[in-house]
């Protein structure tokens, strides 16, 4: 099982002033995203994203609209059915952003409805109807000033209320709920990926050294192809999981 950690990394120069990864319904006061230390389960949840000691704790001057590095996440295929411990369709019921126990890092709390159970961890059941928090860094919170603050991950975005979506999963027994891999929203014929998964690199004059070992392509049966309908995904993704495809 590969472990996932969030980007910490924050970037010291602003962004295009706009922002992709959420919408103004998803926006958290700054006192609603300021973790409850008397939750003991919130806490856990906060602590993890803390930032390195000495990382200046987020206010209404910090720059309005920030991407981090995700250099630290593991390379991933498109369809990470082995590497997810739980594989849902699901639907956006609810976001709200919450700020790390430094107040230096934004994440996000989903609460997800299952629609399908695909995969589920062996000690947490996932029952159709029942609802779930999924977890992602990122998101906005709005300061008493009126100043809102946005945060991302690069090549990440965050899903919408009210969409539905299919989840590749990472379950967090200590703290009940799971990291969001990736995802896939779900509109019938058409089917839109939540991240930038490319990861395969171009053929240029640096690379073609004849001496280096060639790079692997990707394997088709884990990798997402555009134009593919919701359908058509779901059958991969089941044929995946029964197959053991790593």
């Amino acid at each position: 099982m590969t472990a996932f950690h969030p980007a910490h990394a924050q970037s010291n120069a602003p962004t295009l002033p706009k922002n992709p990864q959420t919408s103004a319904a998803s926006v958290t006061s700054h006192d609603d995203a300021s973790a409850n230390t008397t939750d003991a389960l919130r806490k856990k949840r906060s602590d993890r994203y803390n930032s390195p000691p000495g990382t200046p704790p987020l206010d209404d001057d910090s720059y309005l609209v920030v991407e981090t590095a995700s250099s630290d996440q593991t390379a991933l295929p498109g369809l990470p059915a082995n590497n997810s411990d739980a594989i849902i369709v699901g639907s956006i019921v609810a976001q709200h952003a919450y700020l790390s126990s430094d107040r230096t890092v934004i994440y996000s709390e989903f609460k997800v409805l299952v629609e399908q159970n695909l995969k589920a961890p062996k000690d947490f059941p996932l029952h159709t109807g029942n609802s779930i928090d999924v977890e992602r860094q990122g998101g906005e919170i709005r300061f008493a000033s009126g100043v809102t603050l946005s945060r991302g991950v690069a090549n990440q975005s965050l899903p919408w209320v009210g969409k539905r979506y299919l989840f590749f999963l990472q379950y967090r027994p200590d703290e009940k709920d799971f990291f969001l891999i990736t995802g896939y929203r779900l509109e019938g014929a058409q089917v839109t990926p939540l991240d930038n998964t490319k990861t395969v690199p171009a053929i240029t004059e640096t690379n073609q050294n004849k001496d280096a070992l060639p790079t692997p392509l990707p394997d088709p049966r884990t990798e997402f192809i555009y134009g593919t309908s919701e359908a058509q995904l779901l059958a991969k993704v089941k044929a995946l999981i029964a197959s053991g495809t790593p």
